[in-house]
């Protein structure tokens, strides 16, 4: 998942609990928006590199509305990765036969 991928996515979550995007712009290494719910405002930004996505809600001053909305993100992205482990993890690879020696 490139930032691209992981801002819809997030857009698509955070829309659905009654957010609203604005003010999407690039940023270095990253994308930021402006979220808002009901009366509260905040900046949330996602960063690519490397080492992968990492998302900061730091710029979120309010910290219940900051804690509101990483839930909700870490509710669904981190449900999907739980279930595609746990696809890995059932089905059932076993060796039906001992592996040729090597000689």
């Amino acid at each position: 998942m490139d930032k691209y991928e992981c801002f819809n996515t997030i857009k698509d979550i955070l829309e659905s609990k009654g957010c609203h995007i604005d003010n999407k712009k690039e940023i270095n290494y990253g994308i930021q928006f402006q979220l808002t719910y009901q009366q509260q405002k905040g900046i949330y930004r996602i960063y690519q590199s490397k080492k992968g996505i990492r998302l900061d809600s730091s710029q979120i001053k309010d910290g219940d509305f900051r804690l509101f909305i990483d839930n909700i993100i870490n509710e669904v992205l981190f449900q999907a990765s739980k279930d595609q482990t746990k696809d890995l993890n059932d089905n059932n690879n076993t060796i039906s036969q001992d592996p040729l020696p090597i000689i």
